[in-house]
């Protein structure tokens, strides 16, 4: 928007009265309807109580506040299996991997002749890699699996 202040042109509709006489009345202030207000905390209300209860402390305010221990108890339980399921997941998964990677290279090679397509010709050095992967992966179950 171009907000210009000189170029705003002001138009009241006063049915019928002169400009003059609008000029020195004084606008009326329209009534706003209340806004209904809540009551402060502690403030007495109209409706009164056969018995009247002790106002309750911090402390018990706050423990009124607090799920059941079931269910901190369960949130507690989840909580630590998923932290030593994610620290032992890791090393685990690339153990695993290091052991089935070359057996799925193998099985892909051995597919990939029977459907007639010729085999990839490896290099001195990528075949003594692959050992090497090999056998540090089976050096790696071992040492997992010894007790």
């Amino acid at each position: 928007m171009d907000f210009t202040p000189s170029e705003i042109v002001i138009i009241e509709s006063d049915g019928g009265a002169n400009q003059s006489d609008s000029e020195n009345e004084e606008p009326v202030a329209a009534d706003a309807p209340a806004v209904p207000r809540l009551p402060e905390p502690g403030a007495k209300t109209n409706e009164t109580t056969e018995k009247a209860e002790p106002p309750k402390s911090i402390i018990e305010k706050a423990a009124d506040g607090l799920p059941p221990v079931e269910a901190v108890v369960t949130t507690a339980t989840i909580a630590v299996v998923a932290a030593t399921s994610a620290l032992l997941a890791k090393p685990f998964a690339d153990l695993l991997l290091k052991v089935i990677k070359p057996t799925v290279k193998k099985v892909v090679k051995k597919v990939s002749q029977l459907k007639g397509q010729p085999p990839k010709v490896e290099s001195v050095r990528e075949r003594v890699l692959a050992q090497r992967d090999r056998n540090r992966a089976l050096m790696a179950l071992r040492r997992a699996l010894k007790p």
